[in-house]
Parts: structure tokens; sequence; C-alpha cells
């Protein structure tokens, strides 16, 4: 269920071809991600601490509050369609809990067929060119992007570029931080550095930025936590950091004209008067832009998004994702085996640029594999420790019941 749920968007572009709506697409998907969620939660939810279980009740009932607003306002089912675009990354995290290290790796493997088949399906497209494309049933504007009206935006076997290029940050930075190191044979961990090769073709073919932001700021971080352990990884990771950001500039891709009319966008969006209680959930993003939706607000930003659809509760959101987002770098900074929860950091970076809250594949993709590592990591440690004190009370034990008793005058 949690191949499909992540998989299914990023072969978008052959079902389309091959006739399947894409809102059934869209319903298969959410059906896979609450089948998976619901075999977690019945596997148990891990131990939370007090304030986890707090921060998670304001996050409901802000989200109840915008839910009520929303439907007060806006259609019914741009209001359900934002709640599901809302919580479908949750729902494949929460199926992580049904899942071990082991099961991981073979998503990791799966799901490796798909970016690589992308990325051959994304040097086609650009070796055959736009008009190609059109003539075979694609849309300008939608599946068929330009990148200054000259350079292609490959979507791969993919719906769009975007879609292609999230989901490639976050593949690419999971194989370099994760799957690379803990594949168990040699063979599978050749596949990864190919299958982290054909990702990094990717995010280029689909000239996706954001992507490799997502990508640079996770390896940066990494590269962060080895100077001191590691350091001649720190090396290496910080040379191909750096190619990477001068080859964005040898392509072209550092224009930052886009950057410019998204500020202008987001201080409109700030000026305008979403109410105190914002516009309800729905209000903005991909769930504004269907055919029963009231107004299209495309904001750049998913902070901003929060705003618009949550107003001033929202601002508690926000402070949970941050506050969220800096616990998870802490814990994964601490150990290399938890490196995979910098991906989830540096698509929360990601969020300023774009709603990549949205792009489901990407980051369910990102909170599943953390939720997994996290969880396992967390039981080892308890079972250790419950050992570790097990072993010392059998110690108190022999120690006092070999202790010679003393005599009675």
């Amino acid at each position: 269920m949690i191949v499909f749920a992540i998989g299914l968007p990023q072969i978008g572009l052959i079902a389309g071809l091959a006739g399947v709506d894409s809102g059934m697409l869209t319903l298969l998907v959410t059906l896979c991600a609450l089948i998976a969620a619901l075999i977690g939660m019945t596997r148990g939810i891990p131990r939370v601490g007090g304030g986890a279980v707090l921060a998670w009740v304001a996050a409901t009932l802000i989200i109840m509050l915008g839910l009520i607003v929303g439907l007060a306002n806006l259609p019914t089912l741009q209001v359900m369609q934002g709640l599901r675009i809302l919580a479908l990354p949750l729902l494949i995290g929460i199926g992580g809990f049904a899942l071990a290290e082991s099961d991981l790796r073979i998503v990791m493997r799966v799901l490796s067929l798909v970016i690589v088949g992308s990325a051959i399906a994304a040097t086609i497209e650009v070796s055959r060119g736009v008009d190609y494309l059109i003539d075979a049933g694609l849309t300008y504007g939608t599946t068929v992007r330009t990148y200054e009206g000259e350079t292609l935006r490959a979507p791969g076997l993919a719906l769009t570029n975007y879609d292609l290029g999230s989901f490639a940050g976050v593949f690419t930075a999971l194989c370099l931080l994760w799957w690379i190191r803990n594949e168990q044979s040699k063979l599978g961990r050749v596949w990864a550095v190919f299958a982290s090769a054909a990702g990094i073709a990717c995010l280029f073919l689909s000239v996706y930025r954001t992507g490799l932001i997502l990508l640079v700021v996770a390896l940066a971080l990494a590269l962060i936590a080895m100077l001191y352990k590691r350091p001649a990884l720190a090396i290496l990771a910080g040379a191909g950091i750096l190619g990477i950001y001068q080859l964005v500039g040898r392509l072209g891709f550092d224009n930052a004209e886009s950057l410019t009319s998204r500020q202008e966008t987001w201080g409109q969006l700030l000026e305008a008067d979403s109410g105190f209680f914002g516009s309800g959930i729905g209000a903005a993003g991909a769930a504004s832009g269907g055919t029963a939706s009231v107004a299209r607000i495309v904001t750049d930003n998913y902070f901003l998004s929060i705003w618009v659809q949550f107003g001033v509760p929202g601002l508690v959101l926000i402070l949970l994702l941050l506050i969220w987002g800096v616990n998870v770098a802490w814990r994964s900074l601490r150990s290399a085996d938890m490196y995979c929860g910098l991906v989830f950091c540096a698509a929360l970076v990601a969020c300023l640029f774009v709603e990549f809250w949205e792009y489901s594949s990407a980051m369910g993709f990102a909170l599943l594999v953390y939720s997994v590592v996290h969880r396992c990591h967390r039981e080892v440690e308890l079972r250790s420790r419950s050992l570790a004190n097990t072993d010392k009370l059998k110690i108190e034990t022999e120690n006092t019941t070999t202790r010679p008793r003393r005599r009675r005058r």
C-alpha cells in the first residue's frame, strides 16, 4: 500500500496515456495511504512524550476549526480536497509504523525502478522536444512546461516536472544519506548508487530548482554533522555540493527572477484580509485549483498557505512545524544512522519556496523513512535500557543473597 501511495503519482503520465482518469488515480492513492495508516496504527503507535501529545491535540483542534470555516465559506468538495492533501503525507508516515528497516530497503528498491524509468523517459522527452510531446497528446502549460520558453522541463513518467523533481530530490537525498549506507548486499549498494545518479539526472532534466535546493540543504546539514566525526567524508560531501552548485550555474538554472515574482505575490497575500480564522481549509494550494473551487490561490510558500487557510490559529501550526523540524534535526545530527531525518528538515526548507507539503510522493516519502528509522532505533534503545536495568537488578540481587549474615550474639 505504501509503494502504491508513493509510486502511483510518479507514473501518472503512463496512467493518463492509458486512459486512467486523474481523479481515479487520486482516489487510489488516497485509499492506499489510508489503508497503510490503518495497518500502521494496528501495529502500535510509538511512545511519545506529553509535549508531543499536546502538539497533536492542538494541531487537530486547529485543523477542525479550519474545516468548519471552510465548510461555511467554500464548496464542500474543495474543503474535502484540502483536507485530503493536508492529511496524505501524514497517512503515509503513519503507515511506516508497520515497517521494519528491512522492509524500508524493499520500498527503496521498488521505487528506484520508478526513478530509473523516469530518468530514461525524461532523456527521451528532452531529445524529442516540445512539439513531439504535444503531438503525442500532452498539454502545453501542464504536462509540457518549459524554462524561459526554450528548455523543456521533462516530466519523466510523472504528470508534471514538479512531481518528478520534488520526488527525485527526496529520493536522491535518501539514497545518499541512508540507503547506500544501510543496503546489505554489495550488488544492492551498487544499484543504490546507480539509482541516486538517475535521481540527479531527473532533477536536472525536470529543471526543478526546489528539488535541487532540497538535495543541497540535506547534504549540507549532513556535512555539518560529519565535520567533527568524519572529515574525509565531509570534504567529499562539500565537493559534491559545490559541484552541484556550479553545474546549476553552468546550465543557466540560477535565474532569480521567479524568486522576485514570488516575493511580490507573498506581499500581496499578506496584505489581503483573510480574517482572523483564515479562509478555511482548501482555500489555497492545489485544492483551490479544482473545477468546483471558488478561486485559485497559489502562494508558492506552504507556510503562507497555512496562513491563508487557517489565519491567526495557523501561526500555531507553523510554530509546531518549525519545532518539529528542529527536534528532528537535533535527533538526526547526533548519529549517521539518523541522517535520513535531515531530508525531512530540508523538505520544510523547500516549503519556503513552494507548497512542498502538497507533493504527497515526496513529502510522504521523507516522513515515511524518518518514522521507520526513528521508531526502529528508539525500540532498540529502549530494549537496551531494559536489558541494562535487568542486568543491574540481577547483580544487585546476587550481591544481596550472597552477602554473609552476621551472627547473633
